[in-house]
């Protein structure tokens, strides 16, 4: 069944999950956030259990392909201060349109 599932085109399942949380919104109306809220909150954190290590892995990898030398060196540094600088606007335009938009409200 599972590979039945992983022939679907990814388009189609994105659009399928889609779907089915709107229906599932119409359907529940304002009991959806009681019944959905702990699927969405395990999601979120299996996002973020994943991403951060993701990217620093990868990172890392590559530097260690590029072997031995100041260029490695140089190339490493730059990579890590770039990703602090993006980590960091990410994380202030994500407060910016958190105290814009009050989510929670």
């Amino acid at each position: 069944m599972i590979s039945r599932f992983f022939q679907i085109p990814l388009w189609q399942r994105t659009f399928a999950g889609l779907a089915l949380g709107v229906i599932a919104g119409l359907i529940l109306r304002e009991r959806a956030e009681i019944w959905l809220q702990p699927i969405g909150d395990v999601y979120l954190n299996l996002i973020r259990m994943v991403v951060a290590p993701l990217v620093l892995f990868t990172i890392a990898s590559s530097i260690a392909k590029l072997g031995e030398g100041a260029g490695a060196v140089r190339l490493g540094v730059r990579t890590l201060v770039w990703f602090a600088i993006t980590s960091l606007l990410a994380v202030l335009v994500g407060f910016a349109f958190g105290h814009l938009i009050n989510p929670g409200v």
